[in-house]
């Protein structure tokens, strides 16, 4: 009786008055728990979302207007990580927003243009010279070489513990 109490609360906040309201309102509540459910699926989350998720995807929704297919662009952004997770998309999606990305093809032409930029100061610095040791004695390191997913793995792993 207590839930049921909740939700007339709830409704009668929302103004809902007539039987056509309640269907909208339960249609509305039906889609953004398969809109959420997709986020969980694309994760690989077994549980619900926390109720700071939920704040976030909220917010993301309603007070950014971010639309589903561009929140979900970034949770797929997100799994490159070891630990995909709410705060990660949520700093992707306040890049996003900041930068007037709205779409899902705005989505894709930014992250482009951020790993050609990304790429081109990347072979901007080329090979350095770097001493090592009291010795003087100087190794070329070349900055463009290909690392495995351990050496990225273990490098996030020390930047996270600072």
């Amino acid at each position: 009786i207590q839930y049921i109490h909740k939700i007339a609360e709830d409704w009668f906040k929302l103004h809902i008055k007539t039987k056509e309201d309640a269907k909208n309102q339960v249609e509305k509540m039906q889609s953004w728990k398969e809109d959420t459910n997709s986020i969980i699926r694309l994760l690989r989350f077994n549980r619900l979302l926390s109720l700071p998720e939920e704040k976030l995807y909220h917010k993301w929704r309603k007070e950014w207007g971010m639309p589903q297919d561009v929140i979900l662009k970034a949770c797929e952004q997100s799994v490159a990580i070891h630990s995909p997770n709410f705060k990660y998309i949520d700093a992707i999606l306040k890049d996003w927003y900041d930068n007037g990305v709205h779409t899902a093809e705005e989505a894709e032409r930014y992250m482009t243009e951020f790993k050609t930029k990304e790429q081109q100061a990347f072979e901007n610095k080329g090979t350095k010279t770097k001493e090592h040791g009291n010795r003087g004695k100087k190794a070329k390191v070349d900055l463009n070489e290909d690392y495995d997913e351990d050496f990225f793995t273990e490098l996030e792993k020390k930047l996270t513990d600072i």
